[in-house]
């Protein structure tokens, strides 16, 4: 299971860097790891983070 959320995680993570590249047309654009952690734990809806994974894992 944590490797599961891990994985969705770096998922995230990757899908927020490829909008990111397509917003700067392929600039480089610093983004790191925690901040994707930060944007998670910003979440106060739990069921709003769920429902964001089960929409990336449609993908």
């Amino acid at each position: 299971m944590e490797l599961q959320i891990f994985l969705k995680i770096i998922f995230l993570y990757a899908v927020e860097l490829e909008e990111r590249l397509k917003i700067k047309k392929l600039q480089v654009v610093p983004l790191l790891f925690s901040d994707v952690l930060q944007q998670l734990s910003e979440e106060r809806n739990l069921h709003a983070r769920i429902h964001l994974i089960e929409i990336n894992n449609t993908i």
